[in-house]
């Protein structure tokens, strides 16, 4: 029977798993998926026989004794680290962002906790930014993203997809936990986590906070669209210049 020499889907994401969604020798998400038993010599898609790469990884390794890929697939540099990073961005001009159901334009902040910035999305000098702050529920960051520059925790995730212009992260099969995509106009950011205990939920048919639908709304000019937590508190994310590292929530008029 004859190969296609596309890689099925399910190769691909195993291939990613094994090396912990990012390049098995330097780490970088961006990945294509090395045949070290080359195509040329037997047609086939063996994960045993291939590995992760990054696209210069990918152009060294293939002209490097087969050893050299077979021990970065056994040792898989983001094994170590639990993390991945990388920077967004697009050529597509991207004028608005559609967030869940609803469209927002020169919106300053989609989502807020305790008066912090939790999902951000506009146009700077004709360029897509976004910021982001998905949390743990010890709130430590899960997905980080500060002006495109991302950080995400790999650990327990399911799958993660990510292009310079696109970005999934999957926490189970076929529920997406946060994603990205500027490949063209509008941008789209769909999403669902919780903050502390409040569901947040983005996707195609509605905008969900805790008890709270939105659809098909349009939110220009505004300041925050939606703020969970009282607006008199403060919300500090726990860092490690702290005794106790934990997330506190502190009177703003104090």
């Amino acid at each position: 029977m004859e190969i296609n020499r596309t890689i099925p889907a399910g190769v691909r994401r195993y291939l990613r798993q094994e090396a912990a969604f990012g390049c098995a020798v330097c780490g970088d998400p961006i990945l294509e998926y090395h045949h070290i038993v080359p195509w040329e010599e037997r047609k086939h898609h063996e994960v045993e026989h291939m590995v992760a790469l990054c696209p210069s990884c990918h152009q060294k390794l293939g002209k490097l004794p087969r050893d050299r890929s077979y021990n970065a697939k056994a040792n898989p540099r983001n094994r170590t680290h639990n993390r991945i990073k990388g920077e967004l961005g697009t050529t597509a001009e991207i004028l608005s962002f559609r967030i869940g159901s609803n469209t927002y334009i020169n919106t300053k902040n989609i989502v807020t906790f305790f008066n912090r910035p939790i999902l951000r999305a506009w146009i700077e000098n004709g360029i897509a930014q976004i910021d982001a702050y998905i949390p743990l529920p010890s709130m430590w960051p899960d997905v980080l993203i500060s002006r495109n520059d991302l950080l995400i925790n790999t650990e327990n995730s399911w799958d993660i997809e990510f292009r310079t212009n696109f970005l999934t992260v999957k926490k189970r099969e076929k529920e997406i936990f946060f994603q990205v995509d500027l490949r063209k106009e509008p941008g789209t950011i769909r999403a669902n986590f919780f903050l502390g205990d409040t569901k947040i939920q983005f996707d195609e048919n509605s905008s969900t906070a805790g008890v709270l639908n939105y659809s098909e709304c349009i939110f220009e000019n505004v300041v925050t669209a939606i703020g969970i937590g009282e607006e008199s508190k403060i919300l500090h994310w726990p860092n490690f210049a702290m005794r106790n590292p934990k997330a506190v929530v502190f009177d703003g008029n104090a």
